[in-house]
């Protein structure tokens, strides 16, 4: 008796560890927020008297806000501190220096750290996807590091700004998320002298405002005392969050010489990974006026980075685009059996049939759902939900043991099917189906699971299922009548008993064997339960 008692222990652990994977939340995430604002306006002034230029005045102004915290819960508003500093410079006449010297760059996520063995940097900034970002702004008299914030979707272009005189030259370097590039220049400069004109701190609040999915976003962002917005459409691509390729949404619009990004990284399950909003303001100016010719070169940027860091991600595996309600869906599975996603997933199941390994998913959006199956290779397919249009109460004999079962009718033609049945009992579930040809097969324990109380059975449908109750043992046979054929397509003994219940040896492998980590599983759980049974005795 103890035996047997053990032997429905462990069946029912052994089908309790097939079920949905569990999506986790947390009413207090922890987020990183990083707010990064440039705004730098370069300027210069030349008499044009007589035909003649002459230099009057070169003037630099910097305004810059950082913000890089830690912070528990949502977060609407974050403090922030603007510094703004004007410099004046003047070309000393015939003097030019030659460097030859080192560029140093490393990317570590978001961060950047540049050296620069060349003085006179007054900027560093990235161009990727389309989109600028002032890394950092302000004047370097010696070689020295900067460094500051950025998103990189894969590679880009950093560009570092020297003074020249009165003139800007450009170094241009090819860089990648998380790597480091060393680069040696040679540059002449002409020199200059450079001094502080003014110098403030101004203290302010700005305001966080997140995007809903599939729906447009009005995009925001303040230089100095002015606000720029507008409202963008959406769209979806693969974007890369450091070095992972996610599903993403993204939000573009353009205002004359404002450009607006933003993006919604997913995760596992369609959690939200990280949100980056990048807006960047890039306008050049030639005044002219009482014979004064003014140049004025305004650039600047506006980033936030917000990450979720109780959120997963992994690399994916494999991508996977479907539609739902006309609406595009990008999907990414990663080796871990997980999915992300740019809708909401409230059911992720691995699954297993015909020699290929897959995941059933159901997605949903605006109150809409499809359930589809992708297999390895990127083939996805939709799965219909239906339920038995007969149950049928009856038995089973395995080995020498007769079990309750219940024998499902299903009239339904498509390609895959999710059957979705209250069963009688929760645990000790064996599941298998008879062939147009008479013949039994055992369906792959992966491909049914327990879910809220219902039991769910993938496969491409057959006319007839067993749901077969190990953990319900009985004595007497039922009345209602199975035939069946000697064999089922994998060479597998089936035997029908005279008196109209099903009898079933199994003498080989099915198309189903449970995986080795189950199989690893029962004999542990075999060995502890002898060792507890010798114990009492």
């Amino acid at each position: 008796m103890a035996s047997k008692i053990i032997m429905y222990f462990i069946l029912s652990l052994l089908m309790f560890s097939f079920s949905l994977s569990i999506v986790h939340s947390s009413n207090n995430p922890s987020l990183q927020i990083i707010h990064q604002n440039y705004l730098t306006v370069f300027s210069v002034s030349k008499s044009n008297l007589m035909g003649n230029d002459s230099l009057i005045q070169i003037t630099y102004e910097v305004n810059k806000e950082i913000f890089n915290n830690t912070v528990s819960g949502n977060v609407s508003n974050i403090m922030i501190t603007t510094n703004r500093t004007v410099y004046l410079f003047t070309v000393i006449s015939n003097s030019i220096a030659v460097y030859n010297a080192l560029i140093n760059v490393t990317i570590n996520g978001e961060l950047l750290e540049i050296y620069s063995g060349i003085p006179d940097l007054i900027k560093v900034t990235l161009y990727s996807s389309g989109q600028s970002q002032v890394i950092w702004a302000g004047y370097l008299s010696s070689p020295s590091y900067v460094k500051g914030y950025a998103y990189i979707n894969g590679s880009g272009t950093l560009t570092l700004q020297y003074l020249n005189g009165s003139s800007l030259l450009n170094i241009n370097i090819n860089i990648s998320a998380n790597s480091k590039i060393i680069k040696r220049v040679s540059v002449a400069l002409l020199n200059v002298n450079s001094t502080i004109k003014e110098s403030h701190i101004l203290n302010s609040i700005i305001s966080i405002n997140l995007p809903n999915r599939y729906q447009p976003y009005l995009i925001e962002a303040k230089f100095n005392s002015t606000i720029y917005k507008d409202l963008a459409p959406y769209s979806l691509a693969y974007s890369y969050f450091s070095t992972t390729l996610l599903p993403s949404m993204i939000w573009k619009a353009n205002n004359n010489y404002v450009n607006f990004t933003a993006i919604e990284f997913f995760g596992i399950n369609s959690s939200l990974v990280s949100f980056a909003k990048i807006v960047s303001i890039e306008k050049i100016l030639n005044l002219s006026s009482f014979n004064i010719i003014h140049y004025i070169d305004i650039q600047g940027s506006d980033l936030l980075i917000i990450k979720y860091l109780n959120n997963l991600y992994y690399n994916p595996m494999y991508l996977s685009k479907t539609f739902l309600n006309g609406e595009p869906v990008l999907l990414a599975f990663s080796p871990n059996n997980y999915v992300e996603s740019s809708a909401n997933i409230n059911l992720d199941h691995q699954v297993y049939l015909n020699g290929r390994a897959g995941e059933i998913v159901n997605i949903t959006l605006n109150n809409s759902y499809q359930l589809i199956v992708i297999f390895t290779g990127n083939n996805s397919y939709n799965v219909t939900l239906i339920t038995p249009s007969n149950i049928i109460n009856t038995n089973i004999t395995i080995g020498n043991t007769v079990f309750f079962s219940q024998k499902l009718i299903i009239n339904y033609n498509s390609s895959f099917i999710l059957i979705s049945i209250k069963p009688k009992y929760t645990t000790g579930i064996i599941v298998v189906k008879q062939l147009q040809n008479g013949s039994i097969v055992f369906l792959n324990s992966s491909n049914y699971f327990i879910s809220n109380g219902k039991l769910y059975i993938f496969d491409d449908p057959t006319t007839i299922y067993y749901i077969v109750y190990t953990s319900q043992q009985i004595t007497t046979l039922a009345q209602s009548s199975v035939t069946q054929s000697p064999y089922n397509n994998n060479g597998q003994h089936l035997t029908v008993s005279s008196n109209s219940s099903l009898i079933i040896t199994r003498t080989s492998s099915d198309e189903t064997n449970l995986v080795i980590i189950s199989g690893i599983l029962i004999i542990l759980l075999i060995i502890i339960s002898i060792v507890v049974i010798r114990r009492k005795k």
